[in-house]
């Protein structure tokens, strides 16, 4: 396998869901990059999300948005 870590990006209400919070998983690849995959979750709230996430893996670290990050973009699980 080529993926060094996995990273779910949290968005606020996206275009393609726009009445919900999306986690997206992404790898980050051994080779440099990003692939995205198609693992998705959905909540009506931020709250709700993050406990969805925190369920699926304890060990996730929580990062928060950076300056260049595009506006929808909440934070960001690894």
């Amino acid at each position: 396998m080529n993926a060094v870590l996995s990273m779910w990006t949290v968005c606020a209400r996206p275009a393609d869901y726009p009445e919900h919070f999306t986690a997206r998983r992404s790898e980050i690849l051994r080779e440099g990059g990003v692939q995205p995959t198609e693992d998705l979750m959905l909540a009506p709230t931020l709250g709700e999300l993050r406990a969805m996430l925190q369920a699926h893996d304890p060990n996730l670290t929580r990062l928060g948005r950076m300056p260049a990050d595009e506006p929808v973009i909440v934070e960001v699980w690894l």
